[in-house]
């Protein structure tokens, strides 16, 4: 592989179906091992071990599936969570936003590198990735990181500097293509469910919310349906003495699924509950049109561009996607208003937590 292949892919056919990634990471003089497994577009596995590579006893694992997140440690209980529909968990989707990003002037390209022997090109943003966010790299400012990726679009080192000092160092010292099973995205037995846990439930594909949904007139070309669900998210928060709201923060909504290969496509709309208002302005947005939805932001991110509205009388729209933002935009200006109906579960209902 030649040092020029190690620019971003172009196209999701670049990328890889599934990956594995072992990383060294290092904060302060704490070293660990992170061993990251992915099967796209909705599976992943996060193990953590005490240590440099291979890494000794396994501090937490992390397991994503469609609908649920699974944790395990040594120092707490195993717990199963419902989450609303998402793709993969710690599975970074690099080329649209760094891409958008690298437009816009967002991030700078600080060109060819190599890490263990694997060639890839280094970027420079304003802030840590592991999350997704995107912040932008302001010259001269305080905090940045620098980011190498590959030409499968697979990160291979992180160095987060924050006023001078390396805060983080993430390298990956192993990167493979791997044969996946159906154990390998769970934690192994049935974990018990805790009191805050949320709900997902497959409904019929002409479901719509009481007070009126916004559809597609037209299917997204090149894309399939997955399907509707609903979905009431879980509650993460503690409660606070008598000030604790058990609803702030939490949203329920009506999700319609589109997939093509590896890329997916989340149109979402609901509200939040208790008393949170409308969603609150994102950090990173910038405003922009969309259509009938009206005033709306648009967020460049690493995981799942978005584009999304509060609609006075209804709550918010959101259309997130691991394709370029402009396609994100485009498919929200193309929502219409519909009529309130029903939600319907599917039948037979689903029993397993994928698609």
């Amino acid at each position: 592989m030649s040092a020029r292949s190690a620019t971003l892919p172009t196209t999701p056919d670049s990328e890889p179906v599934s990956y594995q990634v072992t990383y060294e990471t290092a904060v302060g003089d704490d070293v660990s091992t992170e061993i990251l497994s992915v099967h796209r577009p909705f599976e992943s596995r996060l193990e953590v071990r005490k240590g440099r590579p291979p890494g000794g006893a396994v501090t937490s694992l992390r397991v994503s599936r469609f609908g649920a997140l699974e944790t395990k440690s040594p120092t707490a209980s195993s717990l199963h969570l419902t989450v609303p529909p998402t793709i993969a968990a710690s599975d970074l989707r690099l080329r649209a936003g760094l891409t958008q990003s690298l437009r816009e002037g967002r991030a700078l390209d600080l060109g060819d590198d190599v890490v263990k022997g694997r060639p890839c090109r280094r970027y420079v943003v304003g802030g840590p990735v592991a999350s997704g966010s995107l912040i932008p790299y302001v010259a001269g400012g305080p905090e940045r990181a620098e980011v190498c990726v590959d030409a499968r679009g697979i990160l291979l080192e992180e160095r987060w500097v924050k006023d001078g000092r390396l805060l983080r160092q993430r390298r990956a010292v192993a990167v493979e293509e791997f044969d996946w099973s159906d154990d390998t995205f769970s934690i192994g037995n049935e974990l018990p469910r805790a009191e805050f846990d949320g709900a997902v439930t497959h409904v019929t594909d002409t479901s719509r919310l009481p007070l009126g949904s916004w559809e597609l007139a037209e299917p997204i070309e090149g894309f399939s349906r997955l399907g509707r669900w609903t979905s009431i998210s879980p509650r993460l928060g503690s409660a606070n003495d008598n000030a604790f709201d058990p609803d702030e923060g939490r949203q329920a909504s009506l999700h319609e699924v589109w997939t093509r290969g590896i890329d997916v496509v989340f149109i979402e709309q609901g509200s939040l509950l208790g008393e949170g208002g409308p969603l609150p302005s994102h950090p990173q947005a910038r405003p922009i049109g969309l259509g009938a939805l009206g005033a709306g932001e648009a967020i460049v991110d690493l995981r799942l561009n978005e584009a999304r509205a509060n609609v006075p009388g209804f709550g918010f729209v959101r259309v997130a996607g691991t394709v370029p933002l402009d396609d994100v935009i485009s498919i929200a200006r193309r929502l219409v208003p519909r009529s309130g109906g029903s939600l319907t579960p599917r039948s037979p209902a689903k029993t397993k937590d994928t698609p």
